[in-house]
Parts: structure tokens; sequence; C-alpha cells
């Protein structure tokens, strides 16, 4: 048996107050086989591997907020990018013998490693305003007062393996 899946969530994504370009990518496969070389003896090998990106270039962000009384306005323009990978696999290999109906002997040998990646540089310039939000007034959505402007920088680079055989 064999299986293959794909997925990619970027239209769930582009909905996020963040807007950029956004570009994540899964796959995975999985594989199983089993051989009988007798009524007693039988040998199976199981599969799996996963396969994981996301990339994402943000250009702004503009998210509103407040109460009744006073409404808030956070704009941020961003520069740089994010680019994660992710890998996972794993395996076993199983012989089972079966010399009499009451005893089974098995033998199982396993392998598995996942290799993560994180990547990222990204500066964000913001404003943060107070908004008009008198509804019968003609300055309704314009901008009362500045409450500040700042600028951060977020910079990683992470990686993760990890290999382990069993016996």
């Amino acid at each position: 048996m064999a299986g293959l899946r794909y997925k990619n969530n970027s239209s769930v994504l582009i909905k996020q107050d963040e807007k950029g370009s956004y570009s994540p990518n899964f796959a995975d496969a999985q594989f199983l086989y089993q051989y009988d070389f007798s009524s007693k003896l039988n040998i199976s090998f199981l599969g799996s591997f996963n396969l994981g990106q996301f990339k994402l270039v943000p250009t702004n962000r503009e998210t509103q907020f407040g109460t009744l009384s006073t409404t808030l306005r956070l704009n941020v323009d961003y520069t740089g990018q994010e680019i994660d990978d992710y890998q996972t696999a794993g395996s076993a290999v199983t012989a089972t013998y079966s010399p009499k109906p009451n005893l089974v002997i098995k033998f199982i040998n396993s392998y598995f490693s996942t290799i993560e990646r994180e990547r990222f540089d990204i500066n964000g310039s913001y404003i943060f305003d107070e908004v008009d939000n008198t509804f019968s007034g003609e300055n309704f959505g314009v901008i009362n007062k500045n409450r500040g402007i700042g600028s951060y920088y977020n910079y990683g680079r992470n990686s993760f393996k990890y290999p382990n055989l069993c016996f």
C-alpha cells in the first residue's frame, strides 16, 4: 500500500490582517509492504516521509480596535522574509517468525529523523493612531491624534536535527 498527499494553505492565510506573499506547502508519503515467505515467516516494511515549507514575504498590516468611545488603528509596513523547512522521515522493518502456534518471535528495527530550519529577517515600521469614530460627523475615519511611531526588527536562525536508529 502507498499513499501520497499534498496541501497548500495560501487561500486561508491571505485573509489575515497581515498582507504579503504566503507560500505554505506540505507533502507526505507513506508506504507499507509485507512479504510472506511461508506461513511461519514474513517480513514487512513501513516507511513515512513528511516535507513542509513555509515562505512569507510580508508587506503591511492594518488593525483597527478599541471601544465605542475610542477607536485605535495600527499600521505596520514590513520588509524582509521568513523561510521555514520541516522534514520528517521514519521507517521500520519487522520480521515475524512463528515456529509453533503459540510462539511468535519478532525482530523490529526502526529509524526516525527530523530536520527543522527556521530563518527570518523581518523589519517592521509602525504608526499608532486614534481615529475619529463619530458616525454623524464628516470626519469619520480621519486620524484625531497620533499615539506613537516606531520600528522593530525580528531575526532568527533556528535549526534542529534529530536522527534516531532503534533496534
